[in-house]
Formats: C-alpha cells, sequence, structure tokens
C-alpha cells in the first residue's frame, strides 16, 4: 500500500516474565508462560510488509523479551523481517547482560525499566560504551481505569502503536490490557483493517488533562 507507514509496530515475544507486577497492562502474571513461535513472527512479519511500506520503531518486548530462547535470532533479523527504521528493546533487564555484543551491533534503543536492583545492569551497559539511546526509568504501575475529561497522547500527537499479542492485532499498545479496545487476528491484518479499530481509550491509565472537555480527535 503505497506511501503507508506506521511509526510504532510492538510485537510481543513471549507471556513469560521475571516479574508479577499487579497492574500489569497485559495481564501477565495471570497467564501460562507461551514463547511463540518463529513461525508466527514470520507470518506477523508477512502481513505486516503488505500492509504497509515500511516501521518507524519496532519494539520487541513481553512478558520479558530475552527470556525468548530465539531472542537472539529476533535482535538479529527482526528489523529486515518487519521493514522496520529502527529497533528498541523493552525489557526488565533480566537476561540483558547475556546480549551486549548482540545490542551493540543491531539495537538503535533499550527501553531499560528500573526495578530494584537494576543499577547494575544499566552501569554495566552503560560501561560496555553502548551507542544506542539508553531508556532507563522507574518502574510505574497504574491502575486500569478511566478518566473522563482526559485526553490521550496517542491522539494528539498521533503516536499510536499497532501491537501484536497472542496472534491478535490492536491499535495501541495498551490495547491488550483495555476491556474496549477491539482486535483482530493477525491472519487478518491489512492497513485498513487495523485503522479502524477502536483503541479503548476509555480505559487508559496514561490519559493527560484535558484543556476542553469536549476535546475529540479525527478517526
Amino acid at each position: 500500500m503505497a506511501g503507508k507507514r506506521w511509526p510504532y509496530l510492538a510485537v510481543q515475544l513471549t507471556t513469560a516474565c521475571t516479574r508479577a507486577c499487579p497492574d500489569c497492562c497485559y495481564h501477565v502474571p495471570t497467564l501460562p508462560p507461551e514463547h511463540f513461535s518463529w513461525e508466527y513472527f514470520e507470518l506477523a512479519a508477512e502481513r505486516v510488509r503488505a500492509a504497509v511500506d515500511g516501521v518507524g520503531w519496532l519494539f520487541a518486548s513481553g512478558g520479558e523479551p530475552t527470556l525468548h530462547p530465539d531472542f537472539a535470532r529476533v535482535v538479529r533479523e527482526f528489523k529486515r523481517m518487519f521493514n522496520a527504521d529502527q529497533l528498541c528493546v523493552a525489557t526488565n533487564g533480566a537476561r540483558l547482560l547475556e546480549y551486549l555484543p548482540l545490542l551493540h551491533e543491531n539495537v538503535d534503543k533499550l527501553h531499560l525499566t528500573m526495578f530494584d536492583g537494576n543499577d547494575e545492569i544499566r552501569d554495566a551497559v552503560v560501561a560496555t560504551g553502548y551507542q544506542g539511546i539508553l531508556y532507563a526509568r522507574p518502574a510505574e504501575h497504574l491502575p486500569m481505569v478511566g478518566r473522563p475529561g482526559y485526553i490521550y497522547p496517542c491522539d494528539t500527537d498521533r503516536k499510536y502503536t499497532v501491537t501484536l499479542w497472542r496472534g491478535r492485532v490492536y491499535r495501541c499498545c495498551m490495547g491488550p490490557g483495555l476491556p474496549s479496545a477491539a482486535s483482530i487476528p493477525v491472519e487478518e491484518l491489512t492497513y485498513n483493517g487495523v485503522m479502524v479499530l477502536q483503541r479503548g481509550c476509555d480505559t487508559c491509565p496514561y490519559a493527560k488533562p484535558a484543556r476542553r472537555r469536549d476535546y475529540t480527535v479525527e478517526g
């Protein structure tokens, strides 16, 4: 589809995680550990390439992505597979240090959530001279509740993240955890099919105070 691109695409690799965050937006603590197959990633990449001309930022996350047995292959091949400009790994740092050489070569941004004890992981990444973007932030737990009269940054900035989670596609990185968010199977992924999906903003915890309560956005 000529000229169509997605600025952000998130591909979740696994439901396995080393944490049990009570407000996990994907409800990971309630799910059995499951590593998604390489065949699934190939199918998803094929559908994405057919839907859009390219992706700006590709996020590999989870669960905890470094637990996936094919994580090294993900880091090496995902940008090419999904026709993405840049790759970000969002991680709690569980096995990050094992993959540092690969990260130097293939990952443009590390999104490291700073749980207790993660300072040494962050410092180790810095000490190796990592040249990508290192975004280390404290863990944040927000209740999954809506905020009437608030607006949503992904609407105002057009920074929505198309998200693949457990075989389904959402038009929002929070979508898998939002009751009112709509999704379609990966096998049915098309540009138009994704862009009409309801995002579930009424139950998003990341809303910001609105200047006008009658704020509306384009479809």
